[in-house]
């Protein structure tokens, strides 16, 4: 059939079939980098940033234990002091992070790790709460047997739920940006073999009308 037609609308109609071709691999590329950059984007600007957080509150709380435990066992009222401003900033950023991380959990996985972790500090924070008038020596409920038995038998345990499930929120948020680190890679490859599939078929049918 194609023979019958003139050279100027075989060669016509080749062309329109390429450019037909480019404008596909046009849109898949487009399609795919859209993807690519939705999938980078998500990590860098979302996963990455609840990482960090959760690693800071984590860090937070090893010092504030750190700390507790020089506060219960030093009578140096200086030491003290620096140790008690060390607990209650740690307390204080834990809460601004977490102030802040909040709004940002939208997955129900991560609204659920994360209503787990403000369930552990709830608890972590009234244990807390009860050992430190115990703990330094300024305080009228001062009493340092009653300090170091609390630490292990009723702080101890809370403080380490709270580890867990900010670590478990974490990890969360860790298997997540590695989801879309695999979902950026899929997106590249799709584009790279639709584009070269494309290329190669336009060559194909560009020979083939000229040949004709």
């Amino acid at each position: 059939m194609f023979k019958n037609l003139k050279i100027g609308v075989r060669l016509g109609l080749g062309f329109g079939i390429v450019l037909a071709l480019l404008l596909i691999i046009s849109i898949t590329s487009i399609s795919r980098i859209a993807a690519l950059n939705e999938s980078t984007q998500l990590i860098v600007d979302d996963r990455m940033p609840k990482i960090e957080m959760a690693s800071e509150i984590q860090e937070n709380t090893l010092v504030m234990g750190r700390a507790l435990r020089n506060l219960i066992l030093s009578n140096d009222k200086n030491f003290e002091k620096t140790q008690l401003y060390t607990i209650n900033n740690s307390r204080k950023r834990n809460g601004e992070i977490l102030d802040k991380l909040r709004p940002l959990i939208q997955t129900p996985e991560g609204k659920a790790a994360m209503e787990k972790v403000n369930e552990a500090r709830a608890k972590y924070n009234t244990a807390l709460e009860t050992l430190l008038p115990l703990a330094h020596s300024t305080s009228p409920k001062y009493n340092q047997a009653k300090a170091i038995a609390f630490l292990f038998t009723d702080l101890t345990p809370p403080a380490n739920d709270y580890v867990v499930k900010n670590k478990e929120f974490s990890e969360l948020q860790k298997s997540q940006a590695q989801k879309a680190g695999k979902d950026s890679i899929e997106a590249a490859r799709t584009a790279q073999m639709l584009v070269i599939a494309a290329s190669i078929i336009g060559f194909i049918v560009g020979i083939a009308r000229l040949s004709n």
